[in-house]
């Protein structure tokens, strides 16, 4: 099984088509263990996009 670790800094610009890409991989729920997203203080919209997004694995 895989983590998949994602550290932020005021990413929101290009984060939901990132997360997004991820999330919709083949073999995404099969392969992906945990998707950690870490975020380093953002005072964008990045904590907003993370929680919106934010969806549990499938096993």
């Amino acid at each position: 099984m895989i983590d998949i670790v994602l550290a932020t800094y005021n990413g929101a610009k290009f984060l939901k088509e990132q997360i997004t890409s991820i999330q919709n991989c083949e073999g995404y729920n099969e392969l992906i263990e945990r998707f950690i997203i870490i975020d380093d203080g953002s005072t964008d919209d990045t904590l907003k996009i993370i929680e919106k997004l934010k969806k549990p694995i499938i096993k």
